[in-house]
């Protein structure tokens, strides 16, 4: 799957945006590539897995929940956070949350 897939879920950014700032040689192909896309989320869904994309999502989402949020953060003091560099949008709301 290429990088854009990626990109998207965890810039929040939409296809159009990655595409333009980031992928500009497949932007001709946008049509396609969100077929594509939503073709893999459903067939992931269809499997009952996830990917990596999802698990940071879905992570941001729970902890998001008000209640969730503050039950899941009484249970630790502090995380650790490894590679910081490697670490993209979605993922450093996590430690600015």
């Amino acid at each position: 799957m290429p990088g854009d897939y990626s990109r998207t879920i965890n810039s929040g950014a939409s296809l159009s945006e990655v595409l333009r700032s980031s992928f500009a040689r497949c932007e001709p192909w946008e049509a396609e590539l969100k077929r594509l896309f939503d073709a893999y989320v459903g067939e992931k869904q269809s499997q009952n897995v996830l990917d990596y994309d999802d698990l940071l999502l879905y992570w941001s989402q729970t902890v998001s929940e008000p209640a969730l949020g503050r039950e899941i953060g009484a249970r630790f003091d502090h995380v650790l956070v490894d590679e910081y560099q490697d670490t993209n949008r979605l993922q450093a709301r996590f430690c600015s949350e």
